[in-house]
């Protein structure tokens, strides 16, 4: 019988704790051949590193195989729980076979291992965490606090994390291939302009600007804009410092509209109805 999904309970429900940051469960030790093995298509990480690849395989022709991969049973085959680059690397070196240990998880919480996998090993970009995260909630039904919970990470920077899914896919190709940071795409998110997002994304790899450049840029560019929309009228720049304290309060994008006769309205951003309900939390 399978083990069933434990919501809410975290990693540390699914797996022993002393074996959590290894992700190498109890279990008997089998030699599997490397052709029966097949990679988890769901797995965050969507890029590998040619150059780690082959120092890792360097390092298993001279020392073997110190941790097995972890796989689950399939259709006569063994998908990939944990150990993608340990895999790729004995298949580099042409080997035969490769210790694994089988577990019968279901697919919710191999999708949380393989995340939680790769966080611990600071194999993501942020992008693909951002994608890992969605596939969890959309997929399995996960809510934020269930992937706080098994990440240890704030749910106010998980969703930070998932609203870089709301950049334009240049921008997105920018974060995937390295080229700026995931500080830097949050910083993006504040400008409306996606042509202004992809021109100041371009502008900060060739010029290889820091975040807090970025984030100067983009104050800069949205002050123009204010005064653009409102040359009869001086900027505001209380309330412009006054938003961005709100958006880091609030952990989200905020806008602030202030009426000629003084009245005005404040508009937040929430990227799905539990994160609606944890910036209530907070106002409360």
């Amino acid at each position: 019988m399978k083990q069933k999904k434990a919501l809410g309970r975290g990693l540390g429900a699914l797996i022993p704790e002393e074996i959590k940051t290894a992700l190498e469960p109890e279990g008997k030790i089998i030699s599997i051949s490397i052709d029966k093995i097949i990679a988890n298509k769901d797995q965050p990480r969507k890029q590998f590193d040619i150059d780690k690849i082959d120092s890792l395989a360097n390092s298993i022709k001279e020392h073997g195989v110190l941790q097995p991969i972890v796989v689950r049973e399939e259709n006569n085959k063994y998908k990939i729980i944990a150990g993608e680059r340990r895999w790729r690397a004995c298949k580099k070196n042409e080997f035969s076979s490769i210790p694994c240990i089988v577990k019968d998880y279901d697919d919710a919480t191999v999708a949380e291992i393989a995340l939680v996998e790769n966080l611990q090993r600071e194999d993501l970009n942020v992008l693909e965490e951002a994608l890992a995260y969605s596939m969890l909630i959309k997929k399995y039904k996960f809510t934020q606090e269930q992937i706080s919970k098994a990440t240890s990470k704030s749910r106010s920077n998980i969703a930070n994390i998932l609203r870089l899914l709301k950049l334009d896919e240049k921008v997105r190709l920018f974060v995937k291939d390295g080229k700026i940071s995931g500080g830097h795409a949050r910083t993006l998110l504040m400008l409306d302009n996606v042509d202004k997002q992809i021109e100041l994304a371009n502008k900060i790899y060739t010029k290889g600007l820091s975040v807090r450049d970025t984030e100067k840029m983009v104050k800069k560019l949205i002050e123009a804009n204010i005064s653009k929309k409102k040359l009869d009228r001086k900027i505001d720049f209380e309330l412009i410092q006054i938003t961005e304290e709100l958006e880091s309060f609030l952990g989200t994008k905020v806008k602030i509209t202030n009426g000629r006769s003084g009245v005005g309205k404040i508009e937040i951003e929430f990227y799905d109805d539990e994160d609606l309900a944890r910036i209530l939390e907070i106002m409360n």
